[in-house]
């Protein structure tokens, strides 16, 4: 990202790190229509028989988490901002 803030090229950022930027103006979505895949999170382990107890609590915590409210604030306003950002480019056309 640091070279595309730099004018080198164009970078492949996730929405929630280019959100700032975006708003700034620092830099420019091209590709508006184009998304990332989803990215899905893995807790691997080698069986819940004889999983520490603090080795569950870990995994439910980071599961609560990105299921939480917080983590859909930031989708939430991610896509407001993707919003607010098309309507401008279209604006501008």
């Amino acid at each position: 990202m640091r070279m595309a803030l730099g004018g080198a090229g164009i970078a492949v950022v996730n929405d929630h790190f280019a959100s700032p930027y975006l708003e700034r103006g620092e830099l420019v979505q091209v590709l508006p229509e184009w998304r990332l895949p989803p990215v899905s999170a893995w807790a691997v382990f080698p069986g819940r028989r004889l999983m520490p107890a603090r080795t569950r609590v870990f995994i439910d915590m980071l599961a609560a988490h990105f299921a939480g409210p917080e983590c859909q604030a930031i989708e939430a306003k991610t896509s407001h901002a993707k919003a607010r950002s098309r309507q401008a480019q279209a604006g501008s056309r």
